[in-house]
């Protein structure tokens, strides 16, 4: 049997990294964490933008169920430029039937109302809403009929 003898001499033998291989391994380590870093960035914004959709939405709502629960005959739900139908996308102080303007400027909530449509004594009403958002505006619109209920 033969014996294979390793001799290991001061050339022939390495001990830790090379220059270069510590420059590759740190720009690596820069790439991940400098995506980290702009994946962090999306993501605020992105709760941000979120944040202010809801609060848009919450101010909508709360518009829609007090015109809900109001009367059929209540003055806030007359079509107040008698456009009908064909002024249910108005947006805008004056264009629509009842605009409200956020204080803080971010969004604003437009209403129009369009008496006996789709039939007699119904009235469609939309709410828009409108938010300013990174890359434009961003619009939520809300549907609803309301109906006058009469009595045999």
């Amino acid at each position: 049997m033969k014996q294979y003898k390793t001799i290991l001499s001061g050339e022939n033998c390495q001990k830790g990294f090379s220059i270069l291989e510590v420059i590759v391994s740190i720009a690596i380590l820069s790439i991940g964490i400098l995506a980290t870093a702009r994946m962090q960035t999306v993501a605020v914004r992105g709760t941000s933008l979120a944040g202010r959709l809801t609060t848009d939405t919450v101010a909508a709502q709360d518009l829609i169920e007090r015109v809900v629960s109001a009367n059929y005959s209540d003055p806030s739900l007359v079509d107040t430029n008698d456009n009908g139908e064909s002024g249910l996308d108005n947006v805008g102080n004056g264009s629509a039937d009842l605009f409200v303007d956020n204080p803080s400027g971010h969004y604003t909530v437009s209403m129009n109302v369009a008496d006996n449509v789709p039939i007699n004594n119904t009235k469609s009403i939309r709410v828009i809403v409108e938010t300013q958002a990174p890359g434009g505006t961003k619009k939520t619109i809300y549907d609803f009929i309301k109906a006058q209920l009469t009595r045999p």
